[in-house]
């Protein structure tokens, strides 16, 4: 079940669960209730090119290992589809209604060296070690947020965590940003998983 909190009067901060369909309908009725004049959105600026593209020209996605796994466990919640409803949503009403979407998250350039920074060799193996006990292991969570929970505890290890928290720092910084822009309706879109740390800063 998506979160939605007031940061300011003027300002809701939306957050929903990747893959869920149902986040992404209650995402489409709160931007067209609170109609925002921009939009901020826990992705880099090349993906939400890529989604600009896939809406008009839709393919089939590959998705890895890993993306399975948390899609099959997932859909115990709801159904799923990729790529994320919400990401969807936030992009096909910023461009049908002329608005910005503006990036929180970082550029591909940038991801990959902080990537590179903070997972190492050991990381890489232990990850790889750790996927093929997931597909036995069953995530005891009675509803979607407990699950993702779960889930990002269980795989996000050592340098996995780092680069978490490399992420949080710039969408931070995004968020701190944004809110410069105090005279607009602001929503600000984030990924459930960033949700527990986003607020602590926020509310």
């Amino acid at each position: 079940m998506a979160r939605e909190d007031y940061i300011r009067n003027n300002v809701l901060l939306f957050a929903g669960i990747k893959g869920l369909i149902e986040d992404g309908n209650e995402l489409r009725k709160d931007l067209l209730f609170f109609r925002p004049e921009i939009i901020y959105i826990t992705l880099s600026k090349e993906e939400i090119d890529g989604l600009r593209y896939f809406i008009k020209n839709p393919f089939e996605m590959t998705l890895s290992d890993y993306e399975i796994l948390y899609g099959v466990n997932l859909s115990r919640y709801g159904e799923v589809m990729t790529p994320p409803p919400t990401y969807i949503e936030a992009v096909k009403y910023a461009d049908e209604n002329d608005i910005e979407i503006e990036p929180l998250d970082m550029n591909e350039e940038l991801y990959e060296r902080e990537y590179s920074n903070s997972i190492k060799t050991f990381d890489l193996i232990m990850h790889s070690l750790r996927k093929r006990r997931i597909k036995n292991k069953i995530f005891r969570a009675d509803s979607a947020e407990e699950f993702v929970d779960l889930w990002n505890s269980y795989v996000d290890l050592h340098g996995f965590k780092r680069l978490y928290m490399k992420r949080l720092d710039y969408i931070r910084t995004g968020i701190d940003n944004a809110l410069k822009n105090s005279d607009k309706r602001i929503m600000i879109i984030i990924d459930y998983d960033f949700y527990k740390d986003i607020k602590k800063s926020y509310m």
